[in-house]
């Protein structure tokens, strides 16, 4: 039997492996597995990203790379940073 990470992580009876996306950039989130990037920050640029969705662009990376990889979930850091605009010690 896998550990028991192993079994949280991959679909019943297949290699498919579940993954939640940690995105540290402004987004407007639309669902629990969507969200467009509204910009760049931190001196990231990436040419035709802005406005399209971020977990829909990783997935179809994986897919083009044959990964058995869905992502379900993403959660996005930034507004964090609203909620608690001091350090936390």
């Amino acid at each position: 039997m896998p550990p028991q990470s192993d079994r949280r992580t991959k679909a019943p009876g297949s290699n498919l492996v579940y993954l939640g996306l940690t995105f540290s950039f402004p987004v407007e989130q639309s669902a629990l597995a969507s969200g467009k990037i509204l910009t760049w920050t931190k001196g990231f640029n990436v040419k035709n990203a802005v406005g399209h969705d971020v977990v829909k662009l990783l997935q179809d990376a994986f897919d083009r790379k044959h990964m058995n990889v869905k992502c379900i979930a993403l959660v996005n850091d930034v507004g964090y940073q609203k909620l608690f605009p001091f350090p936390m010690s």
